[in-house]
């Protein structure tokens, strides 16, 4: 039994059970962080074709104690199996089984959470209510049903006990960001914000009814995309029955062809800068349980509970420093930097600070296709950001956040991602974009030598 089950277990015997998960969670979170610096040396030396075994030995205890530990560390988990390139491919193998292969609720819990918050016995609602979950999650698990009309549904049941659970992690993760945000050089980044961020999305996650209402945006905004169809009357707080999708192959065992490959990370990436510059309305869980290609070109997204939400302005905001990032406008680049900031030094050296942002822009800028990577580009960022003390806002590190994210599903597509290429020819065709002719004539010019470079390479 792990400190999930015995704290979201019902009755009055569990109390002891909760106290203790609180009381020893900060003891495993020690032993992660001690684990991850043990990986690091783990993987500085499999980087020299040693150690593979433990690497993967270590993957899989890190997999069991991100478990153990509950939904909101088993979320880092599932971001950092996207990421082999980052992580190494053993480790990222035994971490990927956090995606939807977790420890299953007991089926009788789940039916009695079914028939209590949908008001009616089971047999009245379904013909068959299979008992295995195809998809047991970090926040709810997905059984296989059979409507009365003999319809075939998924209905997510989310854990019981879990909101109390997720206000315990948050407590200790404030608190953790609380020390962060005092230590030198770690200053620069949003840790509170960042957390209430967080913690409304994830609060949103709990209540699925708020991932009802996502799923409808999605499917409104992204018509070109299969959502899978909720029937609305089957959907409450606790629960959400939906169209069942069978055949989504997951993206490592997917069989496509290089051509298929590239038209398939494509299509994700003009979806996502769609979320990002238009709609301001991001799936921010992108990894690779809530993403599907397949051969015939389409995509299916699902798990509509975690979301990013970009008010016009900073939408606005991310446009122009694309737009300045593409053309090697350093001077733009620097501005929107500071404009986006919820905080900048009264003693910023300005002159300083160009000059930095500049160099930064000459070894991103000019890359050819394939040889952009936002992983290090966001790295850089922060980096310049933390070493100047600029605090940037959330809104505007959550959208290089969800383009981390995706850059780790695409990687297993298509290693040579036209992030750039793709992004300037997205934001070529959105309207009104606040750029005279030079400008344009200047964004054009770049794609051509992003095209010329994709020939070449």
């Amino acid at each position: 039994m792990t400190l999930f089950e015995c704290a979201t277990r019902p009755g009055r015997r569990c109390g002891f059970w909760l106290v203790a998960a609180r009381a020893w969670r900060t003891a495993h979170i020690f032993w992660v962080v001690t684990g991850a610096l043990a990986w690091l040396a783990v993987r500085t030396t499999a980087r020299l074709g040693i150690a593979r075994g433990t690497a993967a030995e270590l993957g899989a205890r890190l997999a069991r104690t991100l478990e153990r530990l509950g939904p909101l560390f088993i979320k880092v988990g599932q971001l950092l199996c996207a990421r082999p390139d980052v992580i190494g491919p053993e480790v990222a193998l035994a971490l990927r089984r956090l995606r939807h292969r977790l420890r299953a609720v007991p089926t009788g819990r789940v039916i009695a959470a079914v028939e209590r918050s949908l008001g009616r016995a089971q047999g009245e609602i379904f013909l068959q209510f299979d008992a295995t979950p195809v998809a047991t999650g970090s926040i709810a698990q997905v059984h296989r049903a059979v409507l009365k009309d003999g319809s075939i549904v998924a209905v997510k049941v989310r854990r019981p006990g879990l909101a109390e659970y997720l206000a315990a992690d948050f407590r200790i993760l404030r608190l953790a960001a609380w020390l962060a945000a005092r230590c030198p050089g770690m200053t620069a980044l949003p840790w509170r914000e960042l957390m209430d961020e967080l913690e409304g999305a994830l609060a949103a996650q709990v209540d699925l009814r708020r991932e009802a209402d996502s799923n409808l945006t999605f499917a409104k905004n992204l018509p070109s995309i299969r959502v899978p169809r909720l029937v609305p009357e089957l959907c409450t707080s606790d629960v959400l029955t939906m169209e069942f999708l069978p055949g989504l192959v997951p993206l490592e065992e997917l069989e496509l062809s290089p051509s298929e490959r590239s038209a398939a990370v494509k299509a994700g990436l003009r979806m996502l800068y769609q979320m990002i510059f238009k709609d301001g309305f991001v799936h921010a869980d992108l990894h690779g349980g809530n993403v599907f290609f397949s051969a015939s070109g389409e995509t299916t997204l699902i798990d509509f509970g975690l979301v990013a939400r970009l008010p016009p302005d900073a939408r606005q905001r991310f446009r122009s420093f694309f737009f300045a990032m593409a053309t090697g406008d350093a001077r733009q680049c620097a501005g929107l930097i500071l404009e986006s900031a919820t905080q900048v030094p009264g003693t910023l050296d300005l002159a300083r600070y160009e000059r930095e942002v500049e160099a930064m822009m000459q070894r991103f800028s000019g890359l050819a296709v394939g040889e952009f990577e936002v992983s290090r580009f966001a790295a850089g960022l922060f980096d310049l950001q933390r070493r100047f003390q600029i605090r940037g806002s959330t809104e505007f590190t959550l959208a290089i956040l969800s383009l981390l994210a995706f850059e780790g599903v695409a990687k297993v597509l298509d290693p040579r991602l036209p992030f750039q290429k793709e992004a300037v020819e997205y934001l070529l065709q959105l309207p009104a974009q606040p750029l005279d002719a030079s400008a344009r004539a200047a964004l054009f010019a770049e794609l051509e030598r992003l095209v010329e470079s994709g020939r070449a390479a």
